[in-house]
Formats: structure tokens, sequence, C-alpha cells
């Protein structure tokens, strides 16, 4: 007969986990509180951070809609200012004709000079708006960038607690290694995915920098063996050298005669 297996296995959606069959139902059931809870957890923190995906991106898909409508709206007031920028050009080469002076035409000189004025106060008019709707528009988006970063940040705190304090050293290994300039990298929090894939990519090099590290053994550099001369010994200079001494000399000549001798 097969031995019984010590401990039964329960698979909760790849999520599993082991109770021994001697455990009392006491212990099973604490046991298995615990495990609920623990998927209870990461399933509410999962959903917490789809939610937040989803606020975001309906809150930058309002912005950008608003943002539209703003310029669309502007482009269409500014269109008309360009309109009337052209009338009064117009104007002021009709008030520069002779027929059209105040000597030679008083009540058709006034005339033109009404128009001319109210068409430039409308102008006014229309220019002061444009420019007021453009401010709103370079405020409107410094506020959103700034909540969008705010959001963002959030969002990487809660997948990676103590990123802010961590940042130094993402900022350093992505400008390095995928040249990014340090200025984008403050901007993190637009691009919170974008921050999360870089921290984990950093940590998975150092990983794999110090696996290498361990698996190749330091190899000790061999010194080379300097040979040893003898500088300046008498052996060392040759039979002609000027430096030998005639008793040298003699003693070197009997001595080179001998073994020619006895070869």
């Amino acid at each position: 007969d097969e031995e019984e297996a010590e401990e039964i296995e329960f698979n909760f959606g790849g999520k599993k986990v082991q109770f021994s069959k001697k455990s009392s139902v006491e212990e099973v059931a604490s046991e298995l509180q615990t495990f609920a809870s623990n998927i209870e957890a990461a399933h509410t923190k999962r959903s917490q951070m789809v939610a937040d995906a989803a606020k975001e991106l309906q809150a930058r898909e309002q912005t950008i809609s608003k943002l539209e409508q703003l310029e669309g709206e502007t482009l269409e007031i500014f269109g008309q200012g360009l309109s009337l920028r052209s009338e009064i050009e117009g104007l002021e080469q009709v008030q520069r004709d002779p027929a059209n002076s105040w000597d030679a035409d008083p009540d058709r000189a006034r005339q033109i000079s009404d128009l001319l004025e109210q068409k430039k106060a409308e102008y006014k008019t229309i220019y002061n708006e444009v420019t007021q709707r453009e401010q709103y528009s370079t405020q409107l988006k410094s506020q959103t960038l700034a909540q969008q970063q705010e959001r963002g940040k959030q969002i990487v705190e809660k997948i990676i607690p103590g990123f802010e304090e961590k940042f130094p050293q993402v900022q350093k290994y992505v400008t390095e290694t995928f040249g990014v300039s340090p200025e984008d990298a403050k901007n993190w929090g637009i691009n919170p995915a974008g921050a999360v894939m870089a921290y984990e990519s950093m940590k998975y090099r150092e990983l794999t920098s110090k696996a290498k590290k361990k698996s190749k053994p330091a190899v000790k550099a061999v010194e080379a063996v300097k040979s040893i001369k003898a500088k300046g010994s008498k052996a060392s200079r040759p039979l002609n050298s000027p430096k030998l001494s005639p008793d040298e000399y003699r003693e070197r000549w009997l001595a080179r005669s001998k073994k020619r001798y006895h070869r």
C-alpha cells in the first residue's frame, strides 16, 4: 500500500494552502481565516489601485476636454479679433484719403472717426479676453500637472513604500542607464507606471550583478619576476672595454686562450 500523504492542499484561484491531516478543526479554521484575510487584503489593494487609476484617467479626460473647449473658444474669439483688426486697418486707410478729411467733408470724417473708435474698442475688449483666457489656460495646465504629479506619487507609494526616499538612487540609475535628463526624471509622478518599472529594473540589475560577482572567484594578479643583473661588475665587462686595467686585461686574455686550447 502507498503511504498516505501527510498534508492536504487546497487551491483557491492559484493561491495554495496546505494543512496537516492531523490538524484539528480549530487549527484549520484559524489558518484558513488568516489565509482568507491575506487574499482579501491583496484583492482590496489591487482593486484600490485599479480604482485610483480609473479616477486619474477620468480626471485627466475631464481636464483635457475642458482645455480643448477653452482653447476652441479662445481661437474663435481670436479669429474675431483678426477680422476686427483688418477692418480697423481698412478704415484707417480710408481716413487717410484727402477726400475724407475734416476740411473736405466734416460729416464723412466724423462717421469714419466714430466707427474707427468703435472698432478699436471692440478689438481691445477681444484682446483682453483672449489674454485672460490664455492666462487661465496656462494656470489650469499648471494646476492639472501638479495634481497629476501628486496623484501619481500616491499610486507609486502604495506599490513601493518609501519610494520618495529611494528616488535619488532611481534618478541616478535612469540618467546613467537610459539617458533620461535629471529634470525629466524628477517628474516621475506624471508617469507612475514608468517609475515602478524603473525601480524594479534597478533592483533586478542589482541582484543579477551580485549573482555574477559571487559566481566568479577573484583571480589574483601574478607579479612579474624581475631579472637581477649585476651592474658594473668586472665579469660583465667585454675584453675590449677601456675600463679594464692592464692586469685585468692579461687575466681575461689568458683565461680565453686556455678555453680555446682545451677545446
